[in-house]
């Protein structure tokens, strides 16, 4: 299953994730440990606690691991005892610039047990070393905290997402090389490994480090990854829009892979959401009170017989009546991706000659949830369908007839030609096409997307 949930951490309410003993994560020698982390809180006067396996209570100390600010610089801190008597001896390295708060950082950090010696990397990239830890490490009966330590007194504040130990050091190649990919856990030297993809279970091949949540922490639909969702254009392809790049760019607006003529203009221009924000890079994010685009030209480049209309969208506003994506007058609407009068379920409309054919419907809580969310509706002259995630929605609603041609309206994106209709969210790779997909064509596409992902931010 793809990365599409990380873990949230409240540190006000103490939520973390434990594991009791186990030999597995003791961690005595060699080891590395990589996880995405986005901060919800500054680290000015607390600690950000990542693992531990520490208590005093029998002398049972072996590490901890946390980030932490120190003299105004951010570090990340390691300390292990030899002994578990003593409260150990520490390795830091400073971070070169300080964290910021909701971002998504890629950490990881190997020890060198010979050397008592740590190295820092963010994202695959080295940034030093630090030497000061014991060269032995005490193999304790403390139970293992994720986001805590272990005594559950500091914690973790923010998302945690691929979380990784492995019991050797990593090179930095190995660590670039896997970094923005998940694994499929039978690597050699991987001892755990927690998607934390709406579970806690080990996903290491073995899968005996399951671990248990304590107080109840919630799953995220915000990830470090995005799948490579950009859509080519085939011999079917009448319109194809990336919605990339600044505003008034024409990677935004060229249609240069679909029709001639049909370049998309903004009537109100919606916020650009650059860089790794949407489903492929940027998107558009309109405010449902004003904005939209269209094409420069009315819109005609689909089939009598059968199209096809795809887009990602994510949105958390409860939308009424409204156009996603589509052509309509005010009067006709020829077709369109788009939510119910009634304000309650979403659904694909095609107008023909014998009448509108409707799809059936989606709920919007299946919509609205603040994920990216794959729609495709399609009409192949017998029924309308429409796809969410690449699943059809039940069975096609049975319509026939040519579709209408003769409305000449702009194809728009997030309302009508005329402005209304208003939706709000987001909105990234639209294509349309002459054909009607099959439901394994967009199946498929829609499983390559979400089998595959690339992190959201490649660099600071």
């Amino acid at each position: 299953m793809a990365n599409t949930y990380s873990i949230d951490l409240e540190r006000g309410s103490s939520q973390y994730l434990s594991r009791a003993d186990t030999a597995s994560l003791s961690l005595t020698g060699d080891f590395t440990f990589e996880a995405w982390v986005k901060l919800e809180t500054d680290m000015a006067s607390v600690r950000q606690d990542l693992m531990a396996k520490w208590t005093g209570a029998g002398n049972q100390r072996s590490f901890q691991l946390f980030l932490e600010r120190n003299t105004g610089t951010d570090r990340i801190f390691f300390a292990n005892s030899s002994d578990g008597v003593d409260n150990g001896t520490t390795a830091t390295v400073d971070f070169a610039s300080n964290l910021v708060i909701g971002t998504w950082y890629h950490i990881a950090m190997t020890f060198d047990a010979s050397a008592g010696q740590i190295e820092l990397f963010l994202y695959g990239t080295s940034v030093t070393t630090g030497a000061g830890a014991a060269t032995s490490t005490f193999d304790s009966t403390a139970v293992f905290n994720l986001g805590a330590d272990s005594g559950a007194t500091t914690f973790f504040d923010g998302l945690l997402d691929e979380v990784r130990i492995w019991d050797d050091i990593r090179s930095g190649a190995e660590i670039s090389a896997n970094y923005q990919s998940e694994l499929t856990g039978s690597e050699a030297g991987l001892v755990a490994y927690w998607k934390l993809n709406n579970d806690a279970t080990d996903s290491q091949t073995s899968g005996n480090n399951d671990l248990t949540l304590q107080a109840a922490p919630s799953y995220s639909v915000d990830t470090p990854f995005i799948g490579p969702g950009e859509f080519t254009a085939d011999g079917d392809t009448t319109g194809l829009w990336h919605m990339d790049g600044a505003i008034a760019s024409a990677a935004k607006k060229d249609n240069a892979e679909g029709s001639a003529g049909y370049d998309l203009t903004e009537t109100s221009a919606p916020t650009s959401n650059t860089g790794f924000n949407g489903i492929a890079n940027g998107c558009y994010v309109f405010d449902g009170s004003a904005e939209l685009v269209e094409t420069t030209n009315n819109f005609t480049a689909y089939g009598a017989s059968a199209v096809t209309v795809e887009c990602w969208i994510k949105t958390t506003t409860d939308n009424g009546n409204s156009i996603i994506v589509g052509i309509n007058d005010g009067v006709t609407e020829t077709f369109a991706l788009r939510k119910s009068a009634a304000g309650n379920t979403y659904f694909f409309r095609c107008e023909t000659s014998v009448g509108t054919g409707d799809s059936p419907t989606i709920a919007e809580a299946s919509i609205e949830d603040g994920g990216w969310h794959y729609l495709a509706g399609t009409y192949d002259g017998a029924s309308v369908e429409i796809y969410l995630d690449g699943v059809r929605q039940s069975t096609g609603t049975a319509h026939t007839g040519t579709i209408i041609t003769s409305n000449a309206a702009n194809l728009s994106i997030g309302a009508t030609e005329g402005g209304t209709s208003l939706w709000a969210g987001s909105v990234d790779e639209v294509r349309i096409s002459d054909i009607a997909r099959s439901a394994t064509v967009i199946s498929n596409y829609y499983n390559q997307v979400t089998s595959t992902f690339v992190p959201k931010i490649m660099m600071i």
